[in-house]
């Protein structure tokens, strides 16, 4: 099993890059779902296929764009939900 399978792991990483300010505290104003074109996951750095479905968000911004915005396959959400 992946490292980055493992529910434990995920919440860990995802406590870590909120202490650090490498995720926001502060919850996403825009959310919206889609299958990946290749980008890599905030949460957990895992590169993301076409085969998982992602979930992007934006704060404060109604016309998002990958620069303002933070990408993330379900499984990490979830973990980074309950950090």
């Amino acid at each position: 099993m992946d490292a980055m399978d493992n529910e434990e792991a995920l919440r860990l990483l995802a406590q870590r890059k909120l202490r650090d300010g490498r995720l926001p505290h502060d919850r996403f104003t825009v959310v919206w779902s889609g299958p990946s074109d290749g980008e890599t996951c905030d949460a957990c750095d895992v590169l993301l296929t076409n085969q998982h479905v992602l979930m992007e968000g934006t704060r404060g911004r109604t016309t998002p764009s990958r620069s303002s915005s933070l990408a993330f396959r379900i499984r990490s959400l979830s973990a980074s939900s309950l950090a």
